[in-house]
């Protein structure tokens, strides 16, 4: 905490990643952070910091040390970022930082990734966000813990239908960045971040890597990527990472539909999923012919390149290279082209 309250008052960012430094260490910083504000009311003994980052991942940090956090930043208004990765956060810790969601106005992104956040705990912190205006990134990665309840908690707390419906005056959310990585979305979960995806319109930024993602849930969230799906809701998603999953030739069609429409996504991560075929890849190709958005697609481990099948892949590729680099001529272009012709003849 010395680095804090004694002479580096420029540090903006600090990391203090895997230092094993328990509730007892991180109590210390908490109290330096406490005071350290910029308002006239920061005690006069305390130099006052500039610290905007914070990474504390790592470090063996429990309730207690949970507690002493949020405390501090009920009065530090420098704080942007804190990570709190691979900590535990238990309910009464999700239900502290909860508090902290409904008050503080300048923590911009807060990662809790991996922190064996339970089913309540996801439940409390989606009521918090519900009130929050100023987060633009929530990282719950690795938080299999929360299961498919907590995930849909998180889901209707984002989606503006959900919080009209209550009708109790919340502030809309701001988050542009939702990490759910590694948790498990199953149908229960997809239908409330179906509702979240056509309803919100801040979220730019969606990751589900390695979320047990089969084609029928592939095919619910291809169905919210799709302008009509709602009757009118409005898809703002620009990325949208699906790698790792579980999406085969069935659900690489669904997504090809919703492309042909969507004209949101500027970048896509279906790679290593299950093997598509020549027949998957060549209906998902086909969703790239006339998308003019999308400028970042990854499709890599999808194709079944093995020897045996060399002749198919080859066909698969061939399917990929003309969509995305000679999609086939508008009816205009054709007349021209025919045009063309006739003056060569002549």
């Amino acid at each position: 905490s010395g680095i804090l309250t004694g002479g580096c008052n420029n540090i903006e960012s600090l990391n203090l990643r895997d230092n094993r430094m328990g509730d007892g260490g991180i109590k210390f910083i908490a109290d330096a952070l406490a005071s350290s504000t910029t308002s006239s009311s920061a005690s006069s003994n305390r130099t006052k910091t500039k610290l905007a980052h914070l990474d504390v991942g790592w470090n063996a940090i429990r309730e207690t040390g949970i507690k002493a956090l949020c405390e501090m930043l009920q009065t530090n208004d420098t704080l942007r970022c804190l990570s709190l990765e691979s900590n535990r956060v238990n309910e009464e810790s999700s239900k502290l930082l909860a508090d902290v969601l409904r008050t503080n106005t300048t923590l911009r992104s807060l990662n809790l990734k991996g922190t064996a956040v339970p089913v309540p705990g996801a439940q409390a912190l989606a009521l918090g966000l519900r009130t929050n205006s100023t987060l633009t990134e929530l990282d719950l990665s690795c938080n299999r813990s929360m299961g498919e309840e907590g995930v849909a908690a998180i889901a209707k707390s984002l989606s503006t239908t959900h919080q009209n419906e209550e009708d109790d005056g919340n502030t809309t959310t701001n988050l542009q960045i939702l990490k759910l990585d590694g948790n498990r979305v199953y149908l229960q979960a997809t239908t409330a971040l179906h509702t979240m995806i056509t309803s919100n319109s801040t979220l730019v930024q969606l990751h589900l890597r390695s979320c047990f993602i089969i084609d029928e849930v592939a095919e619910v969230i291809a169905d919210a990527l799709t302008p009509s799906s709602s009757g009118g809701g409005c898809c703002s998603l620009q990325i949208l990472n699906l790698q790792g999953n579980q999406i085969g030739p069935v659900g690489a069609g669904h997504l090809s539909h919703a492309l042909k429409t969507n004209r949101s996504l500027t970048m896509l991560n279906v790679a290593k999923n299950k093997p598509w075929g020549v027949t998957g890849v060549e209906e998902f190709a086909k969703g790239l012919v006339g998308n003019s958005t999308l400028q970042v697609l990854n499709v890599a481990h999808n194709f079944e390149c093995q020897s045996r099948n060399l002749g198919g892949c080859i066909i698969a590729v061939v399917a990929l290279r003309n969509a995305l680099f000679f999609p086939p001529l508008s009816k205009d272009d054709r007349d021209n082209d025919d045009d063309d012709d006739d003056d060569d003849d002549d």
